[in-house]
């Protein structure tokens, strides 16, 4: 179960970068949740960590509104999204898993 909530966190991460965050987690969420339940877990921990995930679009200033905002008036270039974005998004996208597992933990269904 926690590769499969790795992997479609993952994806959504991924995804995130070029489309909306609310689109993505409007897309993905059904995913998720029958993944879930497929695996015979409460969906909870995993639909919260999809939640957290796609809204991790530091690489990119196409996958944040904000970023769109500041890219042109504060002269910044595409690469600086990238150089500073992808380490955050690596940091935040491994803590968010490991805190989603151990706050609330993966349960089987009954």
């Amino acid at each position: 179960p926690l590769a499969v909530m790795t992997a479609v966190c993952l994806v959504a991460a991924l995804v995130t970068e070029l489309i909306s965050n609310a689109s993505v987690a409007a897309m993905v969420f059904p995913i998720m949740y029958e993944a879930a339940v497929m695996l015979g877990y409460d969906p909870f921990p995993f639909l919260i960590a999809l939640m957290l995930a796609v809204n991790t679009a530091y690489v990119t200033p196409i996958g944040s509104p904000i970023h769109m905002l500041v890219y042109g008036p504060g002269g910044y270039r595409f690469s600086d999204f990238m150089l500073i974005g992808l380490p955050v998004k690596i940091v935040v996208f491994v803590t968010s898993i490991l805190i989603v597992n151990m706050v609330y933990p993966m349960t089987p269904l009954p």
